[in-house]
């Protein structure tokens, strides 16, 4: 772990490590030794282990979506953009193992809960904004069904420990209407 790192990056840093690992001791002082620190660092720089779980599950899901958009950027609207930002988004949560392990433990604190709820709200947004685009009838409720069925799926494939084709091609199969617009 690099010291000339700021101590906040080097503790998010260890924690994430920590999570991807698995995260079974997640707590303060593990974390403050991977990153090399004092065992009272993670209190000093973010007034307790949760508050740092938290903002690392909200950087996680911030680097998913900020990769989704860059991908999807300057593609017109429709089934080959969605089933791209779908593809990315649950390959992106598999390649990030810390964030189905932070937002497991964190589901039920307050906190984390507000974190991930900000999140499965703009994933949905997108998705009405994307159906909206191509005209699709009740865009905002469709929306809401398929994040959770994008929920449902990522949880899949987080339990397999892999992709899960036949689940990805239903939630797709969903939009094959988006191919006449």
């Amino acid at each position: 772990m690099s010291e000339s790192l700021p101590p906040r990056i080097r503790l998010l840093q260890a924690a994430r490590r920590l999570a991807s690992e698995g995260g079974a001791a997640l707590d303060a002082a593990r974390i403050a030794q991977a990153a090399q620190m004092p065992p009272d660092a993670v209190d000093a720089h973010f007034g307790g282990c949760v508050a740092l779980q938290c903002e690392l599950l909200a950087r996680l899901y911030d680097e998913v979506r900020d990769l989704v958009a860059k991908l999807t950027l300057n593609m017109p609207a429709g089934r080959v953009r969605l089933q791209l930002a779908i593809d990315t988004y649950l390959q992106a949560l598999l390649d990030r193992p810390a964030l189905a392990t932070l937002a497991r433990r964190l589901r039920f604190h307050p906190q984390g809960a507000a974190i991930i709820r900000q999140r499965v709200t703009g994933f949905s947004l997108m998705f009405q904004l994307e159906l909206n685009a191509v005209g699709w009838p009740f865009a905002p409720q469709t929306a809401r069904l398929c994040t959770a069925a994008l929920i449902e799926t990522a949880a899949a494939e987080a339990a397999a420990g892999r992709r899960l084709p036949e689940l990805r091609a239903a939630l797709l199969g969903y939009f094959d209407q988006v191919r006449a617009a």
